[in-house]
């Protein structure tokens, strides 16, 4: 498994053109501001939290983007004559990509997570059809509550504090404790 940083120039651009070909075409960022509510985040999806600045204005704003799951997770490098066989993660790939993404933006920072979401199961018994019970429980499981959210490493602060808030929907990363504050983080 490789990182980014550990790649030379020939793996870089081949990358490169494996990621505008291939990954910029199905990426979505979504941004969080009072304009635009914060976006629903599917259970145990891998995320990246961005934080980019205005250059002009100075102002700054909050995106969340999913790493796609019609991608393959880990991507394979071009061989380099050693015979070994060489992986990138896609979400390492991507987050050395913001750039792209926020065409005239500072990337400040940024950090991958993943949501668990509350999957506890309640049947009445007094159900007349256990089907539609089970059913709408399924329904009710897929958006639950947050039962935790978990950092992942590797994350980059670009020379700012993780602890900055994110978004003024009031989400901050929390380092020390290790995870995002979930009574405070939106649906």
């Amino acid at each position: 498994m490789e990182t980014w940083a550990d790649l030379g120039e020939a793996d870089r651009l081949s990358l490169d053109e494996i990621f505008s070909s291939q990954i910029f075409p199905v990426l979505m960022p979504l941004a969080v501001d009072p304009a635009h509510p914060f976006p629903y985040i599917s259970g145990l999806s891998l995320n990246l939290s961005i934080r980019v600045r205005n250059p002009k204005s100075g102002k700054e704003e909050f995106a969340r983007l999913k790493v796609p799951t019609n991608l393959p997770r880990f991507i394979q490098l071009p061989d380099d004559a050693s015979g070994r066989l060489r992986y990138i993660p896609l979400e390492d790939l991507i987050s050395n990509h913001l750039g792209d993404l926020f065409p005239g933006m500072e990337i400040q920072e940024y950090g991958y997570f993943r949501v668990t979401r509350d999957a506890d199961f309640e049947l009445v018994d007094e159900s007349d059809d256990l089907l539609a019970a089970v059913e709408d429980e399924l329904r009710r499981r897929a958006s639950g509550g947050m039962a935790r959210s978990a950092p992942i490493s590797g994350a980059c602060s670009m020379g700012t504090s993780r602890s900055t808030a994110f978004a003024r929907s009031g989400v901050s990363w929390c380092e020390r404790a290790g995870t995002w504050p979930a009574a405070r983080w939106p649906g």
